[in-house]
């Protein structure tokens, strides 16, 4: 008796806090309408910015400025999908993401600058239109990788893609990010410079067949560089340059107070005026050292496929095109030498291949020291001599060939260490 006397009062205890419970709903019922809904008792109608789960188009607003202002402190998506004006100078914070959409774009009609610091995403497209290189730039980790076709670059050979390039170079943020350039022809009128440290690819480099994905051409009427690095630890990978008939200058120079690290991997370089490759300025107070070719072709250049000289006024001053390292270079056909070295030291070069250049194919100069050649093949039907070291001047030369097949070997150099080579 005594536990069902206990269950019957439980059962009593629930049955009242249920009436309790039920009494307190139906006394604040009208209120929970009036505060959680609409005066038609619907749910509220949502908030176009604040809260947004969704995109807001720009289309919506008057300029694209009026469309990042009214999304305040919201963490939201911008949308462009039609062109929309910048009417004066842009800040897009972190908390906005912008996507612009094939047929969408911001122009600048005037000289306003735009910095986004959010996430940013488009196609292989225009979306940026009359920005002068420098007027964009992107914050640190909102893009993964920048193309030039976003500031109207079209790689069919024809228009002049340089601007588009480093349009897209000056946007990234300060310590420097990737550009990258679909497979395609890029015509340069003008000089690409990388400035900051980038990783500057194409979609494919130079094949057996002589075809590129990824063409740089340097057009010709630019008698100076097609690609100028002067920034520390860049790294330019997988296409070809070239060059149309009448170009003048190097294609690719690596030079300037803070380039060095550089790697050059996996490209070709063809048809310039002068050197395909120059490590190396001409004047004092470069710093190129610890450049690295990895897996390169010059082909066809107007005097040396590679050059390797910081000319510092004097060999009594220290070069600074020192401690690289080459590995399967391929220079071939140059109206010179495949690999000229001079004001540079203690660079390392394996299973380089010098073919059919039309003076010679290793040419190391007075000033060079310090340089060693491990295997490689230099008795390719070099014109005048195969490999060439010249009188060294005071303090200069031991330098090195260990295995390596010399052909025709001219040694006027001093200290000079060969060892199982022909």
């Amino acid at each position: 008796m005594l536990n069902v006397s206990y269950a019957a009062r439980k059962n009593q205890n629930r049955h009242d806090v249920l009436a309790a419970v039920a009494l307190l709903f139906f006394a604040f019922s009208p209120l929970l309408v009036l505060t959680g809904c609409g005066g038609d008792g619907q749910s509220p109608a949502a908030d176009p910015v604040a809260g947004l789960s969704g995109p807001v188009n720009a289309g919506d607003y008057p300029s694209i400025n009026a469309a990042v202002a009214n999304a305040a402190s919201a963490n939201i998506t911008i949308t462009v999908s039609s062109p929309q004006t910048l009417t004066a100078d842009l800040v897009v914070p972190s908390n906005i993401s912008l996507v612009i959409e094939n047929g969408g774009s911001i122009i600048n009609t005037s000289n306003y600058k735009l910095t986004i610091n959010g996430p940013f995403s488009a196609g292989l497209y225009q979306v940026f239109s009359g920005f002068r290189a420098g007027d964009i730039t992107f914050g640190e980790g909102n893009v993964q990788e920048v193309y030039a076709e976003w500031w109207g670059a079209r790689g069919d050979g024809v228009a002049d893609d340089s601007g588009a390039i480093n349009s897209a170079v000056a946007a990234l943020p300060a310590y420097g990010g990737e550009i990258s350039l679909a497979a395609g022809n890029y015509l340069i009128a003008n000089t690409v410079r990388i400035n900051k440290k980038v990783f500057f690819h194409g979609d494919g480099g130079y094949t057996s067949g002589g075809n590129a994905a990824t063409t740089i051409t340097k057009a010709s009427a630019l008698n100076g560089p097609g690609i100028s690095v002067a920034a520390d630890a860049c790294v330019l990978e997988r296409f070809w340059l070239t060059g149309e008939s009448g170009n003048g200058g190097d294609g690719i120079v690596v030079a300037g107070a803070d380039a060095g690290r550089v790697v050059l991997r996996d490209l070709a370089v063809a048809n310039q005026g002068r050197d395909g490759i120059r490590i190396g300025q001409d004047a004092p107070g470069g710093n190129q050292n610890g450049w690295r070719i990895d897996t390169v072709i010059s082909v066809a250049n107007g005097r040396n496929g590679v050059t390797i000289d910081d000319d510092n006024s004097s060999y009594l001053n220290p070069a600074n095109a020192n401690s690289g390292t080459s590995i399967n270079l391929q220079a071939i056909s140059n109206r010179q030498d495949g690999l000229y070295i001079n004001m540079g030291g203690a660079n390392s070069f394996m299973g380089t291949l010098a073919e059919r250049n039309r003076r010679y194919g290793v040419h190391l100069g007075p000033a060079a020291h310090w340089e060693a050649f491990f295997g490689g093949d230099m008795n390719e039907g070099n014109t005048a001599a195969d490999f060439i070291i010249d009188a060294s001047y005071p303090g200069q030369g031991g330098n090195m060939i260990f295995g390596s097949d010399t052909g025709k070997f001219i040694d006027n150099g001093a200290d000079t260490v060969v060892q199982a080579a022909p």
